[in-house]
Parts: structure tokens; sequence; C-alpha cells
């Protein structure tokens, strides 16, 4: 391992055991081939921006310390094999050029299809063997959190204030997404809602798919669009053959054109509160940055309201909390936490807190105690210490030579 690179910021002696150890399992594991590459990925928590990308609009995530590492080498043929060092996840294995994605599968290396697939889309005429032999891009930098802009794709770094530091904590409860409907249900609604605003404004609807595209098109700002909507939308839920009525389609023809083929037509839509969750919560990144940026004395206050905002709009309108996570959420602001809300996808998962640095020996030993030690579910106390951890925004991916 001595001529593994480390990249600025990466923490290199922490992880040398840990990598080590990665080595000897990849042997062990493939009958002694010795591994030619290292990549470390770290984790992402987003501080403000959720369940917009995906409708076109920034977002603002910063890496890190927490990471996935993987080993790898390559192979004379065009079948990849890769396993998980956690048993309880099932080795696989599929053949460059010849594989599918199963979008009703939920086994974790469908994911790494994904990247294999992405990769191809974007070099059709590359050779993939299944190996890289250089350092991958490094979006993240340590010490800055990013706005990530899609349309074109833009990364700005975003220095953040000092004095403070943000606390990751988890709800111990877990949604598998792939395994579930909600997330696909979600962006069906934002789609749904956007291409009737669409229709309400004599566009062709069918072409205009997210909520960014629907504002260029008739020249709004994210205010602007967020009144029209709620000016036009309706708090009920919708049904399919309501929507379809609006759209002047039949049902078949709505499914066709902007819904999977096994969608349940019995499913209610609630369209209003769902774009309004996107149109908002798209403002609040560009005020998060906007405060970032600026010199104001109370913009930290300012950086905590904004995220509150965020975790209520997450839980009222876009209905992607859960009780486990509103109870962490409320525990972090009790016990000193500036703002708190749900990071990632939701339904379960993690927590992010902007934490005064002074103050986060106590934060961190309140949380402890009370969600985690003397909550409401007496097992969370064994984890309890792998469950909460302060961070900085750390460096991005890298590949690594052995």
């Amino acid at each position: 391992m001595d001529t593994v690179s480390i990249a600025d910021g990466i923490p290199q002696n922490p992880n040398q055991e840990r990598f080590k150890q990665l080595v000897e399992k990849f042997k062990n594991v493939y009958n002694g081939i010795q591994p030619q590459f290292l990549c470390r990925a770290p984790g992402r928590v987003n501080l403000i921006g959720e369940h917009i990308d995906y409708c076109g609009y920034s977002v603002l995530p910063m890496a890190i310390d927490q990471d996935i590492v993987a080993v790898f080498a390559t192979s004379d043929n065009n079948e990849v094999e890769i396993s998980n060092t956690d048993e309880s996840f099932q080795a696989g294995s599929f053949t460059i050029g010849k594989f599918s994605i199963s979008y009703e599968k939920s086994d974790w290396y469908e994911y790494f299809k994904c990247g294999v697939q992405g990769i191809h889309d974007k070099f059709p005429d590359f050779n993939l063997k299944g190996g890289m032999d250089q350092a991958a891009s490094c979006l993240a930098r340590s010490g800055s959190a990013m706005l990530i802009s899609f349309n074109p794709l833009k990364i700005q770094d975003v220095t953040l204030p000092v004095g403070c530091a943000f606390v990751v904590t988890h709800s111990l409860t877990e949604l598998n997404k792939a395994a579930s409907d909600h997330f696909n249900i979600r962006v069906s609604e934002c789609r749904l809602a956007t291409q009737i605003l669409a229709h309400a404004k004599n566009l062709d609807w069918r072409s205009i798919r997210k909520p960014y595209e629907l504002q260029i098109a008739l020249g709004l700002t994210i205010i602007e669009l967020e009144k029209f909507a709620l000016d036009t939308l309706h708090k009920l839920p919708y049904t399919l053959n309501e929507i379809a009525d609006l759209l002047s389609v039949t049902v078949d023809e709505l499914i066709s054109i902007s819904l999977k083929s096994n969608v349940n037509r019995e499913q209610k839509f609630e369209l209003c509160n769902r774009i309004k969750h996107v149109l908002s919560e798209a403002n609040r990144v560009l005020l998060f940055k906007q405060v970032c940026d600026s010199n104001t004395y109370d913009r930290v206050e300012k950086l905590g309201e904004l995220m509150n905002q965020s975790h209520n709009s997450c839980a009222k309108l876009y209905e992607c909390s859960s009780n486990e996570l509103d109870e962490l959420t409320d525990i972090c602001r009790q016990s000193g936490a500036l703002g708190s809300r749900l990071t990632g996808a939701g339904w379960g998962g993690c927590a992010v807190s902007l934490v005064r640095e002074e103050n986060l020996h106590t934060f961190i030993t309140s949380v402890r105690d009370k969600f985690y030690i003397n909550g409401k579910d007496s097992k969370r106390a064994v984890k309890a210490d792998q469950s909460i951890f302060p961070t900085l925004p750390g460096c991005g991916i890298y590949v690594a030579r052995l």
C-alpha cells in the first residue's frame, strides 16, 4: 500500500489499516489476485436542496469524511464480478455490453451497472474492461460545500461561515428506495404538475417534463412560477382520470407519455403540495448560497432557519420524512442546533444539523442521551456511538493505482 497516492485533504493514516484489510479480502475472494486500483468515494450530505435535482434545480451538498472504498482489478474478458465485504449483500456478475438494468429488482449491484452504463453512454467507443488507470475528477474540495447546477452542469464552491460545524445523525430507520414506489411517485407527481401547468399556458406539455424547463419556457422567476402553480392547481389529490381530462388525452395515452406502464391506476397524486415544495426549496438553495456569500452578523442563524424551513417542507409538503426523523430533528433543535433537517431521499436515514463549534460537545452529548440512550426505542442505545458524528466539508472522489 506504500504506493497509494493521497490527494489533498484526504486523511491518509486513519485509512491505512482499513485499506490493507480490503486488499486481503479481495485476494481471498478472487483466488489470490492482487487488486490494481483503489477508489474512495466520500459520503455526501445535502445541506439543502432535497428532491429538486431531478426537477432541474440546483442543490447544495458537501462531501464528508465517511466513505465507500472499493478495490478492483482488470481482467482479460468482459465479465464483471462484484462482491461486498458485508455478506448480507450477495455477490453478482454481468457481462460488459450484454447486460440490462433491472427496474424491478433491488440488488445492490444494479447501481454499479448504472455507473457502467453511464460511462458507456458518454464514451460509446471506449472499450470498457472494468478498470481505470488515472485519478477521477475531484468535484469536492476540502473546506467548501458545492452549489451544483444542471442546466448546464456547473459547480461553484461555497465557503461556509467560520465557527460552525455540521453534525450528521442517523435515525436508525431506512427505506430501500429501489424496493418501494415512494420515490418514483414523487417524480411522477412533479412531472404531472409541470405538464398541467404547461398545458394551462398553451405550451407543448408533452415535451416539458421538469419544473425548471417550464420556468425557462415561461420566462418566470422561481417565485413567480410558484405563485402561478398555487393559483392553478387545487390542493386536493388528483386522479389519473382528472389529469387525463385536463390534458385532453385518454388515461392510456397519459400513462404512455408521462408515467410507467405498471402505474397503479387507482393512485392519487398530490400535485399542489409537491410542486410547492420543489419551487420553495429551489429558492431556499439560492438564498442559502447568498447568505454564505454575505457578511451579515446573523448569517449563521439565517442558514439554520433555511434548514428548518426545508425540513418542514419535506415533512409536510413532500411527505418524505418519517416519525423518527421528525423526532430526531426536534431533539437536535432542542439540543442547540441552529437548524436541522433530513438529508437524502428521506423516509428514514440521516439528518444534518448546523451547530456552533463551541456548542459541539454539549450538542452531541444531549442528542446522544435524548434520542439514542433514553429515546423511545431502547434498541437505539447499542448504535449510539456510530450514529452521530460532526463533520466539515471534505474532499471528493479519487482513484489510486496500487
